[in-house]
């Protein structure tokens, strides 16, 4: 007698199920990482147009002290851009990335600079980011204060 024995080849029920369920304890790892990693890149996002801002500010400020003339920076809610004049000329432009939505609290939404560099007029700037967050940039008259909320 002749016994041949048949081996199948494949996997065990127990063996599918650890396969499966190693993938998915890998697959949901990465998808919490990539939920902190997209809010990590908008909280960089609007720290850099916090900085943006300020230094389009204080280069504005800069060119009235050099060039000892007054000019004002306007912030164009419509178009998403920040202009800076100076004797109805305009000298800078700064756009703003699109998600980003823009509002000021000044009259013409305008800051007016005087020669000296001095702002004439305290202002915030508030601006909304691609996830519907507010966030505020208060500036002071005279020391050039900057206060940014979050």
């Amino acid at each position: 007698m002749n016994v041949k024995i048949l081996k199948k080849s494949g996997f065990t029920l127990i063996e599918l199920m650890i396969v499966i369920s190693i993938i998915s304890v890998i697959f949901s790892f990465s998808l919490i990482k990539f939920n902190g990693f997209n809010s990590l890149k908008d909280r960089i996002y609007v720290d850099e147009l916090n900085n943006k801002i300020l230094s389009f500010i204080v280069k504005s400020k800069m060119y009235c002290k050099d060039k000892d003339s007054s000019g004002y920076i306007r912030f164009d809610q419509n178009n998403n851009n920040i202009i800076y004049y100076n004797n109805l000329t305009r000298v800078y432009k700064m756009n703003l990335p699109e998600e980003f939505k823009l509002s000021i609290n000044t009259e013409d939404n305008k800051v007016h600079i005087n020669n000296d560099g001095m702002i004439q007029n305290a202002f915030s700037i508030k601006f909304q980011d691609g996830k519907g967050e507010m966030h505020c940039i208060t500036v002071n008259v005279g020391t050039f204060y900057a206060d940014i909320k979050y």
